[in-house]
């Protein structure tokens, strides 16, 4: 197969990414539906802009053009959630400007400088702990665009795995960063178990899956990039599907305490399935594409610290435990308001595409794999840097 240089060809869609950026742009578009359902502002055609941003990103062959791109789109979603969190807002802000400064960088042959401000955006946008206030104050005040932020997350995620993470900086950093989120998932893991909140336990759940990309983006500069970007994908969906479940509820009946038993399911049964099935695809339910990535991740984990690999099994159940905890308390028991307003139809149309997503990639995960294998294994940095030799 011949090696295109991507400093040198129109960005326009190449044949190895067809599939896997198609499938991509799916999830990410039932996402940013999902953000709008869960109050994130802007009608059909800021939709659409979004959309056509991470469109653009994914199937550009030029790093500069795709991370600029995503870059601009973060610091317009920023400029969106500035009156609901101003920290959220700066943290959206911060991760926009360090996007777009990795895609000027790049675009002049400094790598590793590209791959650090990259990876500086990630971290803010994951929100592994304990650098999760950004977040978590999104999670707390504009759910929806937490959940558009997250759709916009796997395009980036694409585009580092692509031209990133097959540089020296990256195989030097690829353990440690592995070993500092087993550490964070576990912490993530244990402090779920005594979330007093419904909200508390959402932003643990979503700062333990920041802690499983992070390490996705370790193992991937150990050489597992296919496997990184499917678990990538995968958190990224079932954190946002969860998300916007759990601001369905808090629109209906406010906050749910954790500490005593709410019996929505009397009155929201489509929602509490939703969320069962959310939660439970984020942590490896079989059928889904979240058992694939478990099993993917561990082997990749396995290979660059056995320890590490031992600290995620341990905090992958301390969450399934917390995840059936926060279930039972919102929505088993004796509901004592009795709601009637469940899940609405637009709701369980984009809800059950995103779950429908998740289980064809569970039972078809090469239609991801494959093609990725094929293209984020070739090294576009080898091409860049003789592009620029012959400039020279």
């Amino acid at each position: 197969m011949s090696t295109i240089d991507p400093m040198n060809v129109e960005p326009f869609l190449h044949l190895d990414l067809e599939t896997a950026s198609i499938f991509m742009l799916v999830l990410c578009c039932l996402l940013l539906c999902l953000a709008q359902r869960a109050g994130a502002r802007g009608g059909i055609g800021v939709g659409v802009l979004f959309a056509s941003a991470a469109a653009l990103a994914t199937t550009s062959l030029r790093a500069d053009i795709a991370l600029g791109t995503l870059g601009a789109a973060c610091l317009v979603q920023a400029s969106f959630c500035y009156r609901a969190t101003h920290i959220g807002a700066i943290g959206l802000a911060v991760a926009g400007i360090c996007t777009a400064l990795a895609g000027w960088l790049h675009g002049r042959g400094v790598q590793e400088a590209a791959f650090i401000l990259s990876m500086i955006a990630l971290v803010i946008r994951v929100g592994p702990w304990p650098v999760q206030l950004a977040m978590s104050s999104l999670t707390t005040r504009a759910m929806g665009e937490h959940v558009r932020q997250l759709g916009m997350l796997m395009p980036l995620l694409f585009v580092h795995l692509r031209y990133l993470d097959h540089l020296d900086l990256a195989i030097a950093w690829s353990v440690p960063m592995v070993q500092v989120g087993a550490c964070s998932m576990l912490i993530g893991g244990l402090a779920s178990l005594s979330t007093p909140t419904l909200s508390g336990f959402f932003i643990i759940t979503s700062s333990v899956h920041g802690a499983i990309i992070l390490m996705a983006c370790g193992a991937a500069g150990a050489g597992h990039e296919a496997a990184a970007l499917f678990a990538g994908m995968t958190a990224c969906v079932a954190t946002g599907g969860l998300g916007a479940i759990v601001e369905a509820v808090r629109q209906r009946a406010g906050e749910r305490s954790l500490v005593v038993a709410g019996g929505l399911s009397n009155s929201m049964p489509r929602l509490a399935a939703l969320f069962l099935l959310f939660g439970a695809a984020g942590l490896g339910l079989p059928a889904t594409a979240g058992f694939l990535a478990d099993d993917l991740m561990l082997h990749a984990l396995w290979q660059e610290s056995p320890v590490s690999t031992a600290i995620v099994i341990l905090s992958n159940g301390l969450l399934v435990i917390a995840t059936w905890r926060a279930a039972t308390r919102v929505f088993f028991g004796t509901d004592p308001i009795r709601h009637s307003d469940d899940a609405r139809f637009a709701d369980r149309i984009l809800a059950g595409a995103c779950l429908i997503g998740l289980v064809v990639l569970g039972f078809a995960p090469r239609l991801v794999l494959d093609p990725s294998l094929a293209l984020l294994k070739a090294n576009p940095v080898a091409g860049i840097v003789e592009t620029q030799g012959v400039r020279n």
